[in-house]
């Protein structure tokens, strides 16, 4: 009687592991056109700013996962703004005639994906970008970040057409040199 019930069981876990796995191929594979379409709406949403210009995106779909990488121009007038509000930068040394930005986005589609990033809920897609910064702004990112990353972007895109943006950042310390202001 109990290797009968330990059969069942054990017939009905790997059925379920096998219901799991199609279910998650199936989703994947469908899922993976509704992320192009979306992510490419949003990007041109982005993008679209006289500040910034588009100099590269590309798109690459898999199965399971995709990859975009983009760069994107900004505006140098605008960025002259920012950092002359900063303390301690010389403007000549990150004032470029172009400034442009790096990104890699890595996206995991399916139904499934969400609970393997740490999102316990159905998705279509989770996105996790990850920025290159030009050695000039790197260095001074450094100082205040202490080498970890500073910038986490990820996009999460739901089951009923819906999203969330969790951008994060780590703790840091600054201190004005002059006001003494932390």
């Amino acid at each position: 009687m109990l290797k009968k019930i330990l059969k069942f069981k054990l017939r009905f876990f790997a059925l379920l592991i096998v219901f799991i796995a199609v279910v998650q191929l199936a989703t994947s594979f469908i899922f993976g056109f509704k992320t192009k379409s979306e992510l490419d709406k949003q990007f041109t949403q982005m993008t679209n700013s006289p500040f910034i210009q588009v100099v590269s995106y590309v798109y690459n779909k898999g199965l399971f996962s995709s990859n975009v990488t983009a760069e994107i121009k900004i505006n140098s007038k605008l960025l002259a703004n920012v950092i002359k509000i900063m303390p301690n930068i010389e403007e000549s040394s990150l004032l470029q005639p172009s400034y442009s930005i790096k990104y890699n986005t890595r996206i995991e589609h399916g139904i499934f994906s969400g609970i393997l990033d740490g999102y316990f809920v159905p998705t279509i897609a989770v996105a996790r970008t990850t920025i290159e910064y030009p050695d000039t702004v790197k260095k001074i990112l450094d100082k205040f970040f202490i080498k970890n990353e500073p910038l986490t972007i990820d996009n999460v895109l739901y089951l009923n057409n819906s999203g969330e943006f969790y951008v994060s950042s780590p703790l840091f310390n600054y201190e004005e040199a002059l006001s003494g202001v932390k």
